[in-house]
Order: C-alpha cells, then sequence, then structure tokens
C-alpha cells in the first residue's frame, strides 16, 4: 500500500457487530459490520482521502451526481458534530477482502414515544474500478431491521428521506425493503417503516441475505485489519 494507507494505530475503538452471508448462487459473499467511534477518526479521514468515486466509476460523467455522492459518503462515515452524543452512530460495511464498501449513520430519537430512528445517511461505493458488491445497500439496512427486531420496545419504526433524483434509483429501492412514502417535497421523498414490517423484508431476502449479530462484540483496530487501497 502507499502511504496514503498506512495508517499510525489509535485507541481501538471499532466494534464488530455484525456478520452478513450473502448467497450468490455458485458464490458466497461475506460482509462484516462495524460499529465506530470516535477512536476511529483517524481511520475514517484516510478512508475519506482514499476512495476517489470518479476513479471508480468513470461510466458517471454527471459532476452534479457525483459530487452529491461523495457528500453522502462523508457524511455517512463521519461523525456529526452536531449530533455526537445525542443517539448517532456510524457503521461501516467491509467485505470479504477486507475492504471498506458501504456506510450508515443512524440517529435515535432518545425521548421519543415511538423509539424511533432516523437513517440519516446510507452509501455504498466500488471496491476497484467499476465493481460495486451485491447486496451491499441492503445489507445495511436488514442489519438495522435486526438490530430492531432484538429491542423490546414494539413501536420502534425507521424514517429517512430519500433523494428523488438520486444516483441508483434511491426510492425504488426503498420501496423494495419495504418503506413507505409518508411525504416529500420536489426534492426529496419521505419514508418510513414500522417493526412490524421488517420481519416480512426479512424472510423476503432469507434465501440470499443471512444476518447474525455478533453476541459479544470486541473492540478492533481497523487500521490493522482493513485495506483502503482503492
Amino acid at each position: 500500500m502507499d502511504s496514503i494507507n498506512k495508517i499510525t494505530p489509535v485507541s481501538f475503538g471499532a466494534r464488530h457487530v455484525s456478520s452478513i452471508s450473502v448467497n450468490l448462487g455458485s458464490v458466497m459473499n461475506r460482509y462484516r459490520i462495524y460499529e465506530l467511534n470516535k477512536g476511529d477518526d483517524e481511520f475514517v479521514q484516510k478512508l475519506v482521502q482514499s476512495v476517489d468515486l470518479k476513479k471508480l466509476m468513470p461510466t458517471i460523467s454527471d459532476s452534479h451526481l457525483l459530487n452529491v455522492w461523495n457528500s453522502i459518503f462523508k457524511a455517512a462515515v463521519t461523525q456529526s458534530n452536531d449530533f455526537l452524543g445525542k443517539g448517532v452512530k456510524n457503521y461501516l460495511l467491509v467485505n470479504g477482502d477486507n475492504k471498506p464498501c458501504g456506510a450508515m449513520s443512524i440517529f435515535k430519537y432518545l425521548n421519543s414515544i415511538y423509539d424511533k430512528y432516523k437513517l440519516r445517511y446510507i452509501c455504498t461505493w466500488p471496491t476497484s474500478v467499476g465493481h460495486r458488491e451485491p447486496y451491499a445497500g441492503k445489507s445495511l439496512i436488514l442489519s438495522l431491521f435486526n438490530k430492531i427486531l432484538g429491542n423490546d420496545n414494539p413501536s420502534s419504526k425507521i424514517e429517512l428521506e430519500a433523494l428523488n433524483n438520486g444516483l441508483f434509483s434511491p426510492v425504488s429501492k426503498y420501496l423494495e425493503m419495504g418503506f413507505s412514502i409518508s411525504g416529500g417535497d420536489n426534492h426529496t421523498t419521505d419514508m418510513r417503516i414500522l417493526r412490524n414490517k421488517m420481519p416480512k423484508i426479512i424472510e423476503k431476502f432469507k434465501d440470499i441475505l443471512t444476518v447474525e449479530r455478533v453476541k459479544e462484540p470486541e473492540d478492533v483496530d481497523l487500521s490493522q485489519v482493513l485495506d483502503i487501497s482503492y
């Protein structure tokens, strides 16, 4: 790896919270999901510097769409100072070759009667030129369903805002994952899914995607185990 990928070890912060198996027929892909915290800031900054979406996806020539994608990518992996300590968590999706390929940022309304979650940002990116990992986005969403179903509050739900003209048709993808439209404007569509709808979606993808929560997550130094040379 070149110098940008050599990271000085910092405090071990990330926790391996889920493992995901993706059955592609003759091939089985495996993902891991890590929960990030402030101890991972240096690693995250190196990751942001390493991912060049224009280089990794040369077929997309629209500079505006690339800029929006890049902004969502940075927001999904970077903890927001505006929300720090107020229920925000960032999660990193890693493929079987130890390369990060997706991330999401969620906010839990701590004092809400509905114990609801806001999916603030979710993003996937190629791990090599032109190669997007299969079911990466769905794996992140199903891992969130799995997390919510493991909690005893029956009123949990997820809310989000999807870009109407975003890359890869986000609104249709969320509809496929069981979300319904609850509002919106010319730029974004408000969407949500209730907890009681989540088991049906997990069942829908059970032959392809299997999510297993790690019972006793341990701290991991991501700079020692992940490859961010793209």
